[in-house]
């Protein structure tokens, strides 16, 4: 089992389940560089029967370019983003990897593909050379 929070711990959660349905990548989209306050967002795509919340996040929603709703969950407390859920990919997590408590799991997980590499600031090293680039 994999464990997260929020920097305040208002809002902890869960992961349990078969580790290789937890697909790591790297977005470089401007809403996710916003987000993270950062040049991109590192997440996990987990699925929804293997992830647990813990408390009551404050959400956003914003459309995404599919047209579709993405929902951003944020500690309200301290403001720290911890998972988003898109519409358009139901059924699927998508939990911000600094918010995971054990930074030596993410070590085996790599992200293997960059969304938004379109927008993708130049400086920012290539993550591996068997990342797939969408979008």
């Amino acid at each position: 089992m994999v464990t997260g929070a929020c920097g305040c711990r208002n809002v902890t959660y869960t992961i349990d389940g078969d580790e290789s349905a937890m697909k790591p990548g790297a977005c470089h989209c401007l809403s996710c560089r916003r987000l993270s306050g950062s040049t991109h967002t590192t997440m996990l795509g987990i699925p929804q029967a293997q992830f647990k919340v813990t408390g009551t996040p404050k959400q956003w929603q914003r459309k995404g370019d599919s047209g579709g709703t993405v929902t951003v969950n944020f500690c309200a407390e301290c403001g720290h983003h911890l998972f988003s859920e898109a519409e358009n990919i139901p059924g699927l997590v998508l939990v911000v990897a600094g918010s995971i408590d054990d930074a030596k799991w993410l070590d085996a997980r790599a992200p293997f593909m960059e969304v938004y590499a379109k927008d993708k600031v130049q400086w920012v090293p290539q993550l591996s050379e068997v990342v797939k680039k969408v979008v």
